[in-house]
């Protein structure tokens, strides 16, 4: 093989000079003008120890080490929330990503002790609209996690991608025993503090 004016002999099948190699210093340019017979290649020599494979086990370990890591993503997937509580964070979300604020607060805490308090409702619709100003409308959202701190109520954490920041939503919703309901909604722009869920 000529490589960048320098003359290499190989064994077949392998990239690396064998033991009767010459150094480039030793052999002229002469030496390595090309024959005017025909090379042959063996079997051996075609195809390059690359692609052999060295026995079953390392074929294996190969597939095994290549589908680690996506066994490890889909592990780490989080736990959803039940159905009914999943429902009621994507109409929310919907609603703010449609800006109808005040709508999302009303449908998530309808039939709720949230509900007859209107102060507090429109302090969280202020809160949330001046948030939105802010931070830039929103584009998407994705579930961190949920945990089940007691039978019947759950607490899910979302990662709401809007155009300027994150912000983290933690809902908890509890089961009345007839249907699930918004218990609490909190926004936040520092994770840390939803570690705690």
């Amino acid at each position: 093989m000529r490589v960048k004016g320098a003359c290499f002999a190989t064994q077949p099948g392998s990239l690396a000079p064998n033991a009767e190699t010459v150094s480039a210093r030793a052999r002229s340019s002469k030496d390595c003008a090309p024959s005017s017979k025909p090379l042959k290649l063996s079997r051996q020599s075609r195809a390059p120890s690359m692609f052999r494979l060295v026995s079953p086990v390392a074929a294996v370990a190969a597939v095994v080490f290549c589908l680690a890591p996506v066994a490890a993503r889909a592990a780490d997937a989080p736990e959803a929330p039940p159905a009914a509580v999943q429902a009621k964070v994507d109409a929310f979300m919907a609603s703010l990503k449609a800006g109808k604020v005040s709508d999302a607060y009303t449908q998530a805490f309808a039939g709720t002790l949230m509900s007859k308090k209107q102060a507090e409702l429109e302090q969280a619709v202020a809160g949330t609209e001046n948030g939105l100003r802010y931070y830039g409308a929103l584009r998407d959202w994705q579930l961190v996690g949920t945990s089940r701190p007691a039978d019947g109520f759950v607490v899910s954490v979302y990662m709401a991608r809007l155009e300027n920041a994150p912000l983290f939503v933690r809902f908890q919703a509890y089961d009345n025993g007839a249907k699930w309901t918004v218990y609490n909604i909190i926004f936040t722009d520092n994770y840390d503090t939803m570690k705690g869920w």
